[in-house]
């Protein structure tokens, strides 16, 4: 049994903690209700943080659950997120059935510089299993040999939680826009480069972009996504990247009001839980952006290093002072 330590959690604390705030504009009853076959397979689990996958432009309400757990099966690797989508934690709920997770880990961690066919060579047949990992494992060597400067592989991912056994995903980490078109063209993805760029010139700023792929037997698939890492995570200013997906169609306002009403919780509860928005991600399909989605997180405070009292009061109080200045601004235009 594992030893928990005082600033650890369990699953069932932090769903405690999302009951405690609820967000019926992104999740209904019956996904509130269904994340209890979660709290039942894995609630005493010890995991440094949990999180929730939000599709922000559509109408229904649910949200896949992730969770950060310890591993040491599979050496070097120390830890692995469980991603469990909403379907499946439902049919677990409502048929009693087992639940089957998605499953990522890092990679640029355990990578000395660029010799990835070491790490490949120790993890990849236990991560994938033998059989998924030989027909994949030249498709990974190639990309490795063509990554452009300043590029690395960020994360892997196997989909069997959703019934995809001959797949995996990467997520590649570029320094640029630039350097995500040369790596793209160097991995042989199989899309129009110049499409993507234009598509998402508007969404990229300055800070790292990461690509999410699939890979099958015959290489890199034309499914595509873009990680947006805010640069700050203050609230004001994440408040104008939401604005964006709202002026966009991407996201629906009232799943708009629930993501700032989210990164504005206090960490008032016992035990303390500091809860943000890890990333953005964007989907891209022939020649558009189709989605946009959030990754909303939990995490105690000794995790969350960068999130603290004094960095929360300092931009609530812009978010106050904006407000402020917006009503000045509208009272001098009556």
């Amino acid at each position: 049994m594992e030893t928990k330590k005082e600033q650890e959690l369990c699953v069932k604390e932090y769903l405690e903690h999302l009951r405690k705030h609820p967000m019926p504009e992104i999740m209904d009853a019956e996904c509130v209700a269904a994340l209890s076959a979660i709290e039942g397979q894995y609630g005493e689990l010890i995991t440094y943080g949990a999180g929730l996958e939000v599709r922000l432009g559509e109408q229904e309400r649910y949200v896949d659950y992730i969770m950060d757990i310890d591993e040491d099966s599979m050496p070097p690797l120390n830890k692995l997120w469980y991603e469990v989508d909403y379907a499946e934690y439902r049919r677990a709920y409502e048929r009693n059935t087992q639940i089957v997770p998605c499953i990522f880990a890092n990679v640029s961690h355990h990578v000395d510089g660029d010799d990835y066919a070491l790490f490949w060579d120790k993890v990849l047949p236990k991560f994938l299993g033998a059989k998924r990992s030989a027909k994949l494992r030249p498709h990974l060597d190639r990309i490795t040999a063509v990554l452009p400067a300043g590029a690395r592989i960020k994360q892997m991912g196997t989909m069997t939680g959703r019934g995809k056994f001959d797949i995996m995903r990467i997520v590649v980490f570029f320094p640029n826009l630039d350097a995500v078109m040369e790596g793209l063209k160097a991995f042989a993805w199989p899309g129009k480069t110049e499409s993507l760029k234009s598509a998402a010139a508007a969404w990229v700023g300055s800070n790292w972009i990461g690509v999410n792929l699939d890979i099958d037997a015959s290489g890199v698939m034309p499914k595509l996504g873009l990680e947006i890492v805010p640069e700050w995570h203050q609230p004001i200013l994440v408040d104008k990247v939401i604005k964006q997906f709202e002026d966009a169609g991407l996201c629906l306002p009232e799943k708009g009001t629930a993501l700032r009403r989210w990164i504005r919780l206090k960490p008032t509860d016992s035990p303390a839980i500091y809860t943000d928005i890890a990333y953005f991600k964007l989907n891209y399909r022939e020649g558009r952006i189709v989605e946009a989605k959030a990754y909303l997180q939990q995490q105690r405070p000794e995790v969350a290093r960068w999130l603290r009292k004094d960095a929360y009061q300092s931009s609530e109080r812009g978010f106050q002072n904006g407000k402020h200045q917006q009503k000045r601004t509208d009272k001098g235009a009556d």
